[in-house]
C-alpha cells in the first residue's frame, strides 16, 4: 500500500497505456498494480482533493488542464501525448457531440455534462477484450482496456471480437455505472474488471465472452456493416469529409446529423420500420419506440420541462 502521497511524485512503477484506453481504466489498472487505491493515485497525481468530498470531476474524461495534464504524465512516467490519449477530447475532431463548437457548449465540462451522446457514468464493453491479451502478461494480471470509443452510443460492436457490446453485469444484471467517474475509488486491490456495485464483486472479463442474443445472419451482417462504416468514420486516418446524402460534410457534423435522425426515427416511428435492414431489428425497434413513447408521455404528464429527452437519448441496449 503507498501512503502519504504528495502531487506530483512519479509513481515507483507506472503502467504503459493500451491502445484507446480510457483514463478511469488506466487508473484502476494502475492503482491495482500499485496495490493501493485509485484516491490515492488520482490525489498524487493532481486530479483531485485529499478528501473525499472532492471526487474527480467528469470533465476530465473530456479534457485536462496543461498544469493537470503535467502532472499526470509526471506521476504516472508517461509523456503528455500518452496522458493525453487517455481523454475522450481528442474524439471531438470526429465525434461532433465531444465538440464544444457543434454542442454550443462553453467548455468541454459543459460539453461532458448532460450530454447523453457521449456515455460518461454509463460503462458497455466488450468482456473478451476486458480479459486482455493472453500472451501479455501485465494485462493477465491487471485486466485489458477500458476503452474509450465504447463511452460513445454508435459503437455497439466489437469488431475484433465480433459480438454486441455489453451493458449490465451478468452477476447482478444492473448497469454498469457508476454515480461518477469511478464508484469504490477509495478501496484497494479492487480488480479493474470487476462489477463495483457493492454486494456484487462479478467479474466481467471472460476470454470466452458471455452468451450472445440469438441473432439471425442476416441482422448481423446488418449490424457488422453499420458499425463498420460507423468506425470508417471515427477513424482519424480517414479523409476529413464523409457523404451524407449525397453531400459532403465534416466527418464531426455526420454524427450530429446521426443523433438528429435517430430521434425523428423514434418519435415518428412505426414511419421508418419498412427501412429496417431485418425483421429482427423491427420488432427491436418497436420495443424501443414503445418505450420512448411510454417515457415522454410519463414526463409530460410530470409537466418535465425536457420530456423530449425521452427521444433525444440514445439507447444503452446496443442490439437497439
Amino acid at each position: 500500500m503507498i501512503r502519504d502521497l504528495t502531487p506530483s511524485q512519479p509513481l515507483p512503477r507506472s503502467l504503459a497505456p493500451l491502445p484507446d484506453e480510457i483514463l478511469p481504466g488506466y487508473l484502476m489498472r494502475l492503482a491495482h498494480r500499485a496495490g493501493t487505491t485509485v484516491d490515492e493515485i488520482a490525489h498524487r497525481a493532481g486530479l483531485r482533493g485529499p478528501r473525499a468530498r472532492n471526487p474527480m470531476p467528469l470533465g476530465y474524461l473530456h479534457t485536462l488542464d496543461e498544469t493537470r495534464l503535467q502532472a499526470l504524465a509526471e506521476t504516472t512516467r508517461l509523456t503528455p501525448t500518452e496522458a493525453r490519449s487517455l481523454l475522450l477530447g481528442p474524439l471531438a475532431a470526429r465525434y461532433g457531440p465531444l465538440d464544444p463548437h457543434y454542442t454550443r457548449r462553453a467548455t468541454p465540462v459543459r460539453v461532458i455534462n448532460n450530454n447523453p451522446w457521449v456515455w460518461t457514468t454509463t460503462w458497455r464493453y466488450c468482456p473478451q477484450c476486458l480479459a486482455g491479451d493472453p500472451d501479455d502478461a501485465i494485462q493477465q494480471l491487471h485486466g485489458g482496456a477500458w476503452r474509450r470509443h465504447w463511452r460513445l452510443p454508435p459503437v455497439f460492436s466489437c469488431l475484433t471480437h465480433r459480438r454486441l457490446l455489453l451493458h449490465l453485469c451478468p452477476g447482478c444484471h444492473t448497469l454498469v455505472a457508476t454515480a461518477g467517474m469511478i464508484d469504490r475509488a477509495d478501496e484497494d486491490d479492487l480488480p479493474p474488471t470487476q462489477c463495483r456495485r457493492r454486494g456484487c464483486g462479478t467479474q466481467l472479463a471472460d476470454p470466452q465472452g458471455h452468451a450472445e442474443p440469438g441473432l439471425d445472419a442476416p441482422t448481423w451482417r446488418a449490424l457488422d456493416r453499420l458499425q463498420r462504416r460507423f468506425a470508417s468514420v471515427l477513424s482519424p486516418s480517414a479523409p476529413p469529409t464523409v457523404r451524407s446524402t449525397g453531400w459532403p460534410i465534416p466527418a464531426a457534423q455526420y454524427f450530429m446529423d446521426l443523433r438528429t435522425v435517430t430521434a425523428l426515427t423514434l418519435l415518428s416511428w412505426p414511419a421508418a420500420r419498412p427501412l429496417c435492414a431485418t425483421p429482427l431489428l423491427a420488432q427491436v425497434l418497436d420495443v424501443e419506440a414503445a418505450w420512448r413513447q411510454h417515457a415522454y408521455e410519463r414526463l409530460l404528464r410530470g409537466a418535465m420541462k425536457h420530456s423530449s429527452q425521452a427521444f433525444l437519448r440514445p439507447a444503452v441496449d446496443a442490439l437497439a
